[in-house]
């Protein structure tokens, strides 16, 4: 069986739903799967939840819907892409609620090694504060909050890989170049052409 899980982190902004679309479109993965926290704060903020907010019981949410949808990508074949997957989830549990963070932890890396059937190739975007303060739509009316929130999310993501022993099978990519030159550049790491 060939199931190839590839998992793309970084910061707001840095186009990882833009990329996963663009290769699902391409036809360079069979399945596409989104942030989960972020998909769960559009459904609801307008009834006024706030992620800086949350509690243990909201990431654990989070954990599980993971672990279903990885069970049922254990299952399949070909590319699977998913966004943020556990590594990005964890790096904002370091700035929310930091308390149950070797706890989410220790169940994904449980979790991981049962997952058999799958291949996992992480990739990283890197892109600087300056980036995300000009990018921002979401939070044009708090460019500064952005900038400085998701470089922190940012930089939790180099903890939470050597935390789930994923640091060697992902490679980062410079997303400050182009969105053509990033895509090529994703397309050869799922690929096996090129580490970066």
């Amino acid at each position: 069986m060939n199931n190839n899980l590839v998992f793309i982190m970084g910061p707001h902004c840095a186009g990882k739903t833009s990329l996963i679309k663009a290769l699902y479109n391409n036809n360079v993965a069979n399945f596409a799967g989104y942030e989960i926290g972020k998909q769960w704060y559009y459904e609801r903020v307008n009834a006024g939840f706030k992620t800086e907010n949350s509690d243990a019981s909201f990431e654990n949410e989070i954990l599980c819907s993971e672990i279903e949808r990885d069970n049922y990508l254990n299952l399949l074949e070909g590319v699977q892409l998913v966004e943020t997957w556990h590594p990005g989830n964890l790096a904002y549990v370091l700035e929310r609620t930091p308390d149950v963070f070797y706890y989410l932890v220790n169940k994904i890396k449980q979790h991981i090694k049962t997952l058999k059937n799958i291949n996992l190739i992480g990739v990283w975007l890197q892109i600087s504060p300056e980036t995300i303060y000009k990018r921002t739509k979401t939070f044009s009316e708090n460019r500064e909050w952005a900038a400085d929130f998701y470089s922190k999310i940012n930089k939790n993501i180099k903890t939470t890989l050597n935390e789930l022993n994923l640091t060697n099978c992902t490679s980062i990519v410079n997303a400050e170049n182009t969105f053509d030159e990033n895509y090529q550049n994703v397309v050869k790491i799922i690929r096996g052409e090129t580490c970066i």
